[in-house]
């Protein structure tokens, strides 16, 4: 009878903590964070380039970065911009290019400078010279 006592409740022990484990910490919630959508822009018939923004923070500094994926075709000029915005407004120099390549773009390190706010980072697709797609990676706050 006390045997079986015990395996209720070491059953229930484990049961208790397996949900523990799959709540997330509040301070993981409140930092914000992580990538945005995926965009993407269509080049007629010739091809479609995705790209995706993201930020995240380490004291001190805001690190963006973003993804390219696919390739832009031939025959048209095309970057993807990057642009801080703490407090939503722009950080000046705050802008990273690369051509419309495929791969892993960043971090980068920008030091905070006011005590406390959020930040995102703004990514666009320029096509030919015109800024084609604009997304924002979601909001992260830091102290």
């Amino acid at each position: 009878m006390v045997f079986r006592s015990l395996q209720h409740m070491g059953a229930a022990l484990v049961a208790v903590l397996a949900v523990l484990v799959a709540v997330p910490s509040p301070a993981q919630a409140s930092s914000g964070g992580g990538c945005g959508p995926r965009v993407s822009y269509h080049f007629g018939g010739a091809g479609v380039l995705y790209v995706t923004s993201c930020i995240s923070f380490s004291s001190p500094h805001l690190k963006p970065d973003f993804y390219v994926e696919s390739n832009a075709p031939g025959g048209f000029t095309c970057t993807v911009k990057q642009q801080m915005r703490i407090n939503g407004s722009a950080v000046s120099g705050g802008a990273h290019v690369s051509s419309c390549v495929a791969g892993h773009y960043g971090p980068w390190n920008y030091a905070v400078l006011p005590p406390s706010g959020y930040a995102d980072a703004r990514i666009a697709i320029v096509v030919n010279g015109v800024e084609q797609v604009v997304s924002y990676s979601p909001n992260v706050y830091f102290p």
